[in-house]
């Protein structure tokens, strides 16, 4: 009887081979997943939807260290500004800053993945959630680099699409990342009143209000982090956590706030610490 790993025969046809080899790296076939990557690529070495794959696979197994490679390799020998590429970037330099590569991962930041979100709105959230995933861990004004934050504030952006409308919350959170970090408190004061009285989109798994609720602590506990308030950070994020679920079916689209909330509570600690007496 055949099991949930089994490859179906697509034939020679790459975009199924991708879509099939996705399939098995979710269910975490990681052996039939690989096999299938090596197919695409004895078709054509430098797709980018294969490249795709390859980097998914990576990640979700682990072998960070062989997916930068591959992915530098496949980067440095294509067009990184064309298509799926953009979005191999991000995930390239998301590697490369979980294996402590900071200068390469904000130099791929830098080059590609920040400047080609200011017009590409579907890489937006996750070009700015990296980008504040990478101050977090203290190699931005930390450790006095200067990110590229200004780049990713658009004129006019209110993350309010109408009056009929509501953002993504995690586009929604991207946007007060932005307008926290080059000092923007009237944009960030008038997302958090417009959460009070709109929904964003509903994901199914529990109500707008609910999730207005979560969205307006996150933003309030990034930006008592960022103006080193820790304990209040800790404090927000908290009480924003048990709704993080609902946010999102994709846990890892998080990393930045999860991030946020374990250095503030760290952080938060460490000053009680030092406030006992000796």
């Amino acid at each position: 009887m055949p099991n949930e790993c089994d490859t179906p025969t697509h034939g020679d046809e790459i975009e199924a081979m991708v879509t099939e080899a996705m399939r098995l790296i979710g269910l975490r076939c990681f052996a039939d997943a690989r096999s299938l990557v090596e197919r695409i690529e004895g078709f054509d070495p430098v797709n980018n939807w294969g490249a795709h794959a390859r980097i998914h696979l990576h990640i979700d197994e682990g072998s960070l260290d062989e997916g930068a490679t591959r992915g530098i390799a496949h980067l440095t020998a294509t067009d990184p500004f064309e298509g799926i590429n953009v979005h191999n970037a991000m995930h390239l330099a998301t590697i490369l800053l979980d294996l402590g590569r900071v200068d390469e991962s904000v130099a791929w930041q830098e080059r590609v993945v920040v400047p080609v979100a200011e017009t590409m709105p579907m890489q937006y959230p996750s070009a700015t959630h990296l980008l504040w995933r990478t101050e977090v861990a203290g190699h931005g004004r930390a450790s006095g680099r200067a990110l590229p934050w200004e780049i990713l504030v658009r004129p006019g952006a209110t993350a309010l699409h109408g009056p009929d409308d509501a953002p993504d919350p995690l586009e929604a959170i991207a946007h007060a990342m932005a307008w926290i970090a080059n000092g923007d408190g009237a944009r960030r004061e008038a997302l958090l009143g417009a959460l009070m009285h709109r929904g964003l989109k509903d994901s199914g798994q529990q109500g707008a209000t609910a999730n207005d609720t979560t969205v307006a602590q996150i933003v309030e506990g990034l930006y008592r982090w960022w103006e080193g308030d820790f304990a209040e950070a800790a404090a927000a994020l908290s009480a924003a956590h048990s709704g993080f679920g609902a946010l999102t079916q994709y846990p890892g689209q998080l990393a930045a706030i999860e991030a946020t909330l374990d250095d503030a509570r760290a952080r938060a600690q460490g000053a009680l610490m030092e406030a006992v007496p000796k």
